[in-house]
């Protein structure tokens, strides 16, 4: 069977539209399905950690302090959450959470231990930074006197 030339063209082109409607179509819903942030690339962030001497209250408690600052290529990130967690049998335990001031620095207290611990910060990041986590904090016991 001899086709003409127009008459081919348009099965050919009917043909590669169809394919696009079908194709195209689930490419649509795929873009429309993911989240708008998911192609959108998130800035490296840098979580320090230090700690100190507190002071002893009344009750002979002492409290000591750890600091930490989140950066994002060397300025603070205020307002973000951060997630302080101590050591325990092995296991990270998340204890407290605060919220970064507008230079990125955030203080927590905690009672010093007769027999010491360690503690690490994290930050879970959000849609414009990367989460991260501090270095490995360890306060040594603290002695009677």
């Amino acid at each position: 069977m001899l086709v003409s030339k127009a008459l081919a063209t348009k099965i050919g082109a009917g043909t590669a539209a169809a394919a696009i409607a079908v194709g195209g179509g689930a490419a649509a819903a795929n873009a429309s399905t993911a989240p708008a942030h998911a192609a959108k690339h998130k800035l490296a962030t840098t979580l320090s950690i230090a700690g100190g001497e507190g002071h002893v209250r009344k009750n002979g408690t002492t409290i000591d302090w750890i600091r930490g600052r989140l950066t994002s290529h060397g300025s603070g990130i205020g307002d973000a959450t951060i997630h302080l967690a101590r050591l325990v049998h092995g296991k990270w335990v998340w204890k407290q959470e605060r919220a970064t001031g507008r230079n990125g620095y955030v203080t927590f207290h905690v009672y010093a231990l007769a027999k010491g611990a360690s503690f690490r910060l994290r930050y879970t990041g959000n849609i414009n930074f990367a989460g991260t986590r501090s270095d490995i904090l360890t306060i040594a016991p603290v002695k009677k006197k």
